[in-house]
């Protein structure tokens, strides 16, 4: 897989629809990884975070943001994930030990609880990692 390459020089981010989202709306960069990831990283969008994207029902000012979010992430690799986003993004990242954007309290909750790292939004303001990144 695409990502066992990747462990021994980067280390995988993943990001899921909330955070893609809720950057946007707040005006934070995904740029500003770099400042909160003090290593070499590499993101990756899961596929059926993409299919959550595009077929999510949104009001107006969301759905502006969600075709905004299609051009943008269209740079980075796409990680065939299949199935619930929560459940096979917790069980990707388990897997293969990668830090995982997101906004979801529950799922941030499971991440933490199996000692996964996460970034989450602050204050609508900037990132902030919780856990250790190895």
């Amino acid at each position: 897989m695409e990502t066992d390459r990747l462990r021994s020089s980067r280390i995988a981010v993943i990001f899921d629809t909330n955070f893609i989202l809720s950057c946007l709306k707040f005006g934070i960069s995904f740029e500003d990884l770099d400042l909160v990831i003090e290593k070499k990283f590499e993101i990756f969008m899961p596929s059926n975070v993409i299919y959550e994207l595009k077929n999510i029902d949104l009001n107006n000012e969301d759905s502006i943001l969600r075709n905004i979010a299609l051009k943008l992430i269209d740079k980075y690799k796409i990680l065939e994930l299949k199935g619930n986003v929560d459940t096979s993004i917790l069980s990707f990242a388990e897997k293969k030990r990668c830090i995982v954007c997101t906004n979801d309290k529950k799922l941030r909750h499971a991440l933490r609880k199996k000692s996964i790292p996460v970034i989450f939004i602050r204050n609508r303001k900037y990132l902030e990692l919780d856990g250790i990144i190895l």
